[in-house]
C-alpha cells in the first residue's frame, strides 16, 4: 500500500514496486496526488495478477526519451536516440506495427539483431540490444511490461576483437616535434595521464595540486566524467613540468580562446594531418589514451592501478591491454 506525504506545498506519492521504493512529486493538491497514488496502485495490481497497464510503443518511446534527457549525459542520449531510431524503422517495416509494448516479441528483436548486423559492426549492434534492453527494463518498472523480452535474445559474441592502437615512443617524438609547443604540451598530457578528451576540456585550475602532484577528474556543474565517479591521477614528471611553469590566465588549464575551452577540433585535425604527414596511420585523439594504459602495462604497472588511473568501472575493460608485449616500445 503506498502512502501521500507533503514537504513544503509539495504533495509526493510513495509506493514500493518489486521490492524497491519510488517517491515522486505530484504538485500542490493532496486530491490529485491522491487520484495519482490510486492509478499507479491499480497498475502494481494488474502486473501482479499478470496483467500489464497497456502502453502504446510510441507513447513509451516519447516517455522514455524524457527520463533520458533528464538523468544521462547528452552524447549518451544521443547514442540511446540513434539507436531507438534505428529500431523504430525496423518496427515501421514490420507487417503488423506492435502498437502496445506487450505485442515487441523475442523474434522481433532477433530479427533486428540480424538486419542492423548486415549494416553495422557486431559491437554497434550490441550498443543498439543494450539501449533497447534498458527501455523495455524501464516499462517494467512502470508496470507497462511483465517481463522483457530481450533477456531471451543473445548478444553477438565479439571473437573479432582487436589489441587498440598505441603509439610509441619514437612516434610521440616525432608527432610532437612536428607542432607548435602549445599544442605539443596539450597532446603530451593525454598520453601520460590516460585522460579521455572530455577530461581534459574540462580540467580547471582547481583541479590542479601542484605540491601533492595531483590531477582531480571531477564533476562540473554541466558535464560529469563517464561513470560520474570522481578520481584522482598521479603526474609523472612530464605533466608535472607543463602544469607547473603554464600562466593561470582563465579558470580553463587550457583553452583555444573561443569561449575558454578546448575544442575537439582544435587538435583532432591537426594531429590527423601531421600523422599522414608522418606514415603513422590509424591514430586519433583517443588513441592518446590507449597508449598510456599501454605503456603503463609494459612498464610493469599492475592492472588495477591502471584501471584506477583511467578511470574503468570493470576490471575487464583494462584487460585488453595485458598482453603486450614490451619488445613493441
Amino acid at each position: 500500500m503506498g502512502t501521500i506525504f507533503k514537504r513544503s506545498d509539495t504533495w509526493y506519492i510513495s509506493y514500493q514496486l518489486n521490492g524497491k521504493r519510488y517517491r515522486k512529486a505530484i504538485g500542490k493538491s493532496k486530491e490529485i496526488a491522491s487520484l495519482a497514488l490510486k492509478d499507479i496502485e491499480v497498475r502494481i495490481a494488474k502486473q501482479r495478477a499478470g496483467f500489464p497497464v497497456q502502453c502504446k510503443t510510441v507513447v513509451w518511446r516519447d516517455k522514455f526519451i524524457q527520463y533520458i534527457e533528464a538523468h544521462l549525459k547528452p552524447s549518451t542520449v544521443l547514442r540511446y536516440k540513434e539507436a531507438l531510431a534505428w529500431f523504430f524503422a525496423f518496427l515501421d517495416r514490420l507487417p503488423r506495427f506492435p502498437i502496445h509494448l506487450t505485442d515487441i516479441t523475442t523474434e522481433m528483436l532477433e530479427e533486428f539483431k540480424v538486419e542492423r548486423l548486415k549494416k553495422v559492426k557486431r559491437k554497434t549492434v550490441n550498443n543498439d540490444l543494450s539501449t533497447i534492453r534498458r527501455f523495455l527494463n524501464l516499462a517494467i518498472s512502470r508496470g507497462y511490461l511483465i517481463q522483457n523480452p530481450m533477456d531471451r535474445v543473445e548478444f553477438l559474441h565479439l571473437s573479432d576483437r582487436k589489441l587498440p592502437r598505441f603509439l610509441t615512443k619514437n612516434e610521440l617524438s616525432q608527432i610532437y616535434e612536428n607542432m607548435t609547443t602549445e599544442d605539443a604540451d596539450i597532446l603530451r598530457i593525454l598520453p601520460n595521464t590516460g585522460m579521455r578528451w572530455g577530461e581534459l576540456r574540462h580540467l580547471e585550475w582547481r583541479d590542479i595540486n601542484i605540491e601533492g602532484r595531483l590531477l582531480r577528474i571531477s564533476p562540473k556543474k554541466d558535464w560529469s566524467p563517464k561513470g560520474g565517479v570522481e578520481r584522482k591521477i598521479p603526474m609523472n614528471d612530464v605533466v608535472f613540468s607543463i602544469l607547473a611553469g603554464r600562466e593561470r590566465t582563465n579558470g580553463y588549464v587550457f583553452t583555444t580562446g573561443r569561449d575558454n575551452m578546448l575544442h575537439r577540433d582544435h587538435l583532432r585535425e591537426k594531429l590527423q594531418k601531421i600523422c599522414g604527414r608522418l606514415g603513422i596511420w590509424n591514430v586519433n585523439l583517443h588513441t592518446l589514451r590507449h597508449t598510456c594504459a599501454s605503456h603503463l602495462v609494459m612498464a610493469g604497472v599492475d592492472l588495477p592501478t591502471i584501471a584506477e588511473i583511467l578511470g574503468h568501472t570493470d576490471i575487464k575493460t583494462t584487460m585488453i591491454y595485458s598482453h603486450l608485449a614490451g619488445d613493441q616500445y
